[in-house]
């Protein structure tokens, strides 16, 4: 009943916890194995359970480290750091096997004696260590009279898991025929198959596999339909055969139509289709039949089609648009969502790229911008559908929809309308910018501060607005982020931070009031109040009990901290950050500057996401220059936030609250 099992162990709480796998998708989920109890569990607080071993006889062996103080010196403060042994239990450790009742070893395995037959005999054993070691053994060999029997195993074994070893062993002996792929790829087994279109990728030259996995975009499994569409974009883009690569991007395109509403599918397909994303996305926009699930892979495509900024692909895409059906209004607004920010990563604007291009489709997209500023300006519309607009109006020229945008910077507006304003503002390049949003700034709130100050750090031509705003106190200087000040410091023009140098000043009053800190932990906190606290002050860059952004780190790791740690990493964020939390500067090619920290890379590109979860996709062919702070993106100076009382509320919301749900 293990069978399917993921096994975990857990050293901080002191048990090994189980999940099971069930398939979703390509994928899989995993649910509890355990009500109310875990898989194994320990009072003893120096069980560390490390690692697994699966073993000949069948059973689970469990590495037990067995060491007082797992943390790592750097978490823990230096006066908790002087009472402990740190070193404390590094000449112990268990390991404890894991059986049935009534187990019995069963005699040691002997596979080092044993022939190549025997060794391919055993990739039919149930037991997963000797399969593999079995599968080990024949490769360490490569003695050429394994070959037979593994070709006999492969079309004849009734364990789908055999024939995939002898697969992959005949692979590894580089003695895989095309006869053999052939045989494979139309396995009965789903993941024989699967794996056959993997290796076949690397051949995929040879006609008669090309078309078999052509006719794969049809299989009835989706993991299998997942491999192919990975595989058809070698064949579009290797294979020599100009009629071989027109079947396989219609086959891909058949892919996409089928599996649009699987998040994972479309990626597949976004890889195999990065130089023919075009000619992709005219062929869906010209299925009067495709499924509104679709949308998603068609912003997807347009974005691909932006980005790389091509005319004749541009054209090509608009000319399909054009023909678009009108009542296909979700796919519409996502090829216009899509192209718009695709266009805006390549520095580039939707209505700059009509000139020259189909007629019809500019006129159909002149009329649904201008339809979309009225409904960004609309209160009675919904708030998701206006954020849409405003995503769509900022691709339009400054002179004709920037006085849209600013009007919806106003306190009457919900604070999200504020954000999306301003950051439609921002990726203008016009002077006029700075003036429209500092206009603006004594009436904004402070999140929608704090998205204002990012626009004008962005370019260096607004900084200097931004310091006259500070010199005439307009903007407040503790409104600039430490980390921002730092680098106005440091600002390679010497004008800029001359200036800074007189207007810039670190006034931090933590160190004398930090007894007060420390006092104040000791009396009895509420938690209600530290909810209160939490979501004024923290949810901008964390999630607890529903509430709040994934930005910076987990709050569930600090549960087993003391409130004396917690305090001193509040007050001192850069006291310890992980590699994957500091803050990076990316600088552009068109002169922004964009931060935060870094969420995901691609070869193409790279995420930053900062406060609010607002994340940013640059790609690396516009970046002039990257670099890290070294510094938590978290600020410094919250003790000019929160009061005492104030953190004391906080720090038991976070060890005691929601976060245990």
């Amino acid at each position: 009943e293990f069978y399917g099992n993921a096994v975990l162990g857990e050293v901080a709480g002191n048990l090994v916890h189980r999940q099971v796998l069930a398939a979703d998708g390509v994928t899989f989920r995993a649910t509890r194995g355990d009500r109310e109890t875990e898989f194994v569990r320990s009072r003893d607080n120096w069980f560390r359970p490390v690692n697994f071993v699966n073993a000949p006889d069948g059973t689970l062996h469990v590495l037990d480290m067995y060491r007082e103080t797992i943390e790592h010196p750097w978490s823990i403060p230096d006066d908790i750091k002087a009472q402990l042994d740190l070193e404390s239990g590094r000449d112990r450790g268990r390991i404890y096997r894991l059986a049935p009742k009534g187990f019995r070893p069963p005699p040691p395995p002997r596979l080092g004696a044993a022939s190549d037959e025997q060794l391919v005999a055993q990739l039919e054993n149930g037991n997963a260590w000797w399969r593999e070691t079995a599968h080990r053994l024949i490769f360490e060999r490569q003695h050429p009279t394994s070959v037979a029997p593994l070709r006999d195993m492969l079309r004849s074994s009734e364990h789908p898991l055999a024939r995939l070893h002898a697969l992959w062993s005949l692979e590894g002996l580089a003695a895989l025929t095309d006869d053999d792929l052939l045989v494979a790829l139309g396995d009965a087994a789903a993941g024989v198959r699967e794996h056959a279109v993997l290796l076949a990728e690397r051949r995929q030259t040879a006609p008669a596999l090309a078309r078999r996995i052509i006719a794969l975009a049809g299989d009835g499994d989706l993991r299998v339909r997942f491999q192919v569409a990975f595989t058809l974009g070698e064949i579009t883009r290797l294979n020599p055969d100009a009629t071989v690569r027109g079947d396989a991007s219609a086959a891909l395109a058949q892919i996409a139509r089928r599996d649009a509403a699987d998040a994972w599918l479309r990626i597949a397909v976004l890889s195999s289709s990065s130089e023919t994303a075009a000619y992709l996305l005219a062929d869906i926009l010209a299925d009067d039949d495709a499924p509104s699930a679709v949308a998603p892979l068609v912003r997807d495509l347009a974005t691909v089609v932006g980005a790389r900024h091509r005319h004749a692909e541009v054209w090509v895409a608009l000319s399909s648009f054009g023909a678009l059906d009108p009542s296909a209004e979700a796919i519409e607004r996502q090829f216009l969502s899509g192209l718009a920010g695709g266009l805006k990563r390549a520095g580039k604007r939707l209505t700059a790229s009509l000139a020259g291009g189909d007629l019809l489709a500019a006129k159909r997209i002149e009329r649904r911008m201008t339809e979309a500023a009225k409904r960004a300006g609309d209160s009675a519309t919904g708030l998701e559908e206006r954020l849409a607009a405003i995503d769509l109006v900022a691709a339009g020229e400054f002179a004709k929809y920037a006085q849209t945008l600013a009007l919806l910077v106003a306190p009457r507006e919900p604070q999200t309308m504020q954000l999306a304003a301003v950051r439609g503002l921002s990726g203008y390049a016009e002077p006029a910018v700075a003036g429209m949003l500092l206009e603006k700034y004594a009436t904004l709130t402070p999140a929608v501060r704090g998205e204002v100050i990012q626009a004008l750090l962005a370019r260096v031509d607004r900084i200097g607005m931004l310091l006259d705003a500070v010199a005439d106190r307009r903007v407040p200087v503790a409104d600039i982020p430490v980390a921002r000040r730092k680098l106005l410091l440091e600002h390679a023009n010497i004008a800029l931070r001359d200036r800074a140098a007189k207007l810039l000043h670190d006034a931090r009053t933590v160190g004398p009031r930090l007894a007060e800190y420390q006092a104040a932990l000791k009396e009895p906190a509420d938690r209600e109040r530290g909810a209160g606290v939490f979501k004024r002050d923290c949810q901008a860059c964390h999630r607890l009990g529903g509430q709040g952004h994934d930005v910076g780190p987990s709050l569930l790791t600090i549960r087993n901290r003391t409130p004396a740690e917690v305090l001193a990493n509040v007050l001192e964020p850069n006291r310890e950050v992980a590699p994957n939390f500091q803050e990076y500067i990316v600088v552009l090619d068109d002169g922004r500057t964009v931060t935060g920290i870094i969420s995901d890379e691609t070869a193409g590109s790279v995420t930053l996401r900062r406060a609010e979860g607002v994340a940013e996709t640059v790609l690396r062919q516009n970046i002039d220059e990257i670099s890290g702070t070294g510094r938590s993106l978290m600020p410094e100076g919250f003790e000019k936030k929160i009061n005492p009382r104030e953190m004391a509320d906080l720090i038991a919301f976070l060890l005691t609250g929601e976060a245990g749900k």
